[in-house]
């Protein structure tokens, strides 16, 4: 069985998908961190296992969006 922690640093990936849209293959993992310093954990392994380039996007959970009401609110008010 394929070790796929090469992959996720550890973290549990939440999906992952191969694809070869062009070249080089290209994959997505879907990883749920607690902080941005968790990064490098995950992308270093990328870098020198493959000498890879990564792009990362953050994704907001509903959860994160509740606890940022406060800012939003004030955001709003400040810029409309």
């Amino acid at each position: 069985m394929l070790d796929h922690s090469i992959y996720s640093g550890g973290f549990e990936a939440g999906g992952r998908l191969f694809y070869r849209e062009q070249r080089p293959a290209r994959g997505v993992y879907f990883l749920e961190m607690q902080d941005a310093s968790q990064i490098p954990a995950i992308a270093e392994r990328w870098f020198l296992a493959f000498n890879a380039s990564i792009e990362i996007h953050p994704v907001v959970t509903s959860d994160d969006l509740a606890r940022a009401g406060g800012a939003i609110e004030n955001a709003v008010k400040k810029y409309t």
